[in-house]
């Protein structure tokens, strides 16, 4: 061998106990700190994107308000779109599916608490984020034709357990049998929805001008749920009051498309 030439094994030329990691080897990942480090992004978003809109909203600017490097923000996020999906994902849905997720599926003492549980959590989510609603509208607005909307993900995912919970009350004698489970669910989700968006313009479910609690609201929409607005003595002829109004709608529709 020549002096300048230089004797090189290889890595795989070594036994298994003296092979050389090519691996760099670093601190392990703290998944605790990954977490809370994507929950301040995505705070931070909501933020922003409520009060600027999807356009104006920058992610320098974001960064800057979390004394991060704009990379760190990218590699949670690899675009804004991205970032603004999850921010969407993240408190449209998950949050507050997790919440719903546990009132339903756990074993209820009767189904007059469990509507209101979940009508009370409902409310009390949206009154003590009234960004979320901005947000939704913000997504409805901005990605008309992306993919369907995460709130309406929350819908799917909830309606399913709710179907269900509902099926068992009907099944144990709980609920009229007479009324199709799914009418039952949609009916419900309506008045949430109506009492969501006008809790965020300011006034109230029942219109008046002091601001009800959460519990004020579940509380109302749950009495008059399970007990009805008419008076028992016009039970008896509800069918009948029902028929004539059916009749004359149809009169009016055909008047109309004439």
């Amino acid at each position: 061998m020549k002096k300048n030439d230089s004797f090189v094994v290889s890595s795989s030329e070594l036994p298994p106990s003296r092979a050389v990691s090519r691996r760099k080897v670093g601190r392990p990942v703290n998944l605790e700190h990954r977490a809370k480090r994507r929950e301040q992004i995505l705070a931070m978003a909501i933020k922003m994107f409520v009060e600027r809109g999807y356009a104006e909203t920058k992610i320098q600017d974001l960064a800057d308000q979390l004394k991060i490097a704009k990379g760190t923000v990218f590699h949670y996020f690899a675009t804004k779109e991205q970032l603004f999906y999850d921010t969407c994902e993240y408190y449209c849905f998950e949050r507050l599916h997790s919440r719903l997720r546990r009132v339903v599926l756990e074993p209820e003492k009767n189904p007059v608490q469990t509507f209101y549980i979940v009508i009370r959590t409902f409310i009390e989510y949206f009154l003590s984020h009234p960004e979320v609603v901005e947000l939704m509208v913000l997504e409805r607005a901005c990605f008309r034709e992306g993919p369907p909307p995460k709130y309406q993900k929350l819908r799917e995912e909830h309606h399913k357990n709710w179907v269900e919970a509902n099926q068992r009350m009907i099944d144990a004698q709980w609920y009229r049998d007479e009324m199709p489970v799914e009418n039952i669910c949609n009916v419900v989700e309506c008045l949430l929805h109506g009492a969501i968006f006008q809790n965020h313009r300011g006034g109230t479910p029942s219109g008046g001008a002091h601001q009800e609690t959460p519990h004020e609201q579940a509380e109302t929409i749950t009495r008059i749920l399970f007990t009805g607005l008419l008076h028992p003595k016009h039970l008896s002829q509800f069918e009948a009051y029902l028929a004539e109004a059916t009749s004359v709608g149809k009169s009016h529709g055909t008047r109309s498309s004439a």
